[in-house]
């Protein structure tokens, strides 16, 4: 009876050690993906962020014709800073030129 019940807890020990390895290799494999997701969320953060940005500049664009200093990167201290970019310089249309003559 004795050599039965050591059989069995034999036994219980090894599946035991079994699920140990599955669970610790699944832990990992779980780790592997947050890491995958943490990364894919922060770079959708800054996308979104990008888009927010260039919607103001494409909006300042099509009312000025020039992107203002703070969007296209430049301060008004840069001495190197024209204190805007032309609207042409990131492809933005101001519609069609007037007829001059």
């Amino acid at each position: 009876m004795e050599d039965r019940v050591m059989e069995v807890m034999t036994a219980l020990m090894a599946k035991v050690e079994g699920m140990e390895a599955g669970q610790q290799q699944l832990a990992a494999q779980m780790e592997h993906v947050q890491t995958k997701v943490d990364l894919t969320m922060a770079s959708l953060g800054r996308v979104q962020q990008d888009q927010e940005v260039l919607t103001v500049a494409l909006k300042h664009a099509t009312t000025t014709g020039t992107i203002s200093p703070e969007i296209s990167g430049t301060t008004p201290n840069d001495p190197s800073s024209s204190g805007g970019v032309p609207a042409d310089t990131l492809g933005v249309d101001r519609g069609a030129p007037e007829d001059s003559g």
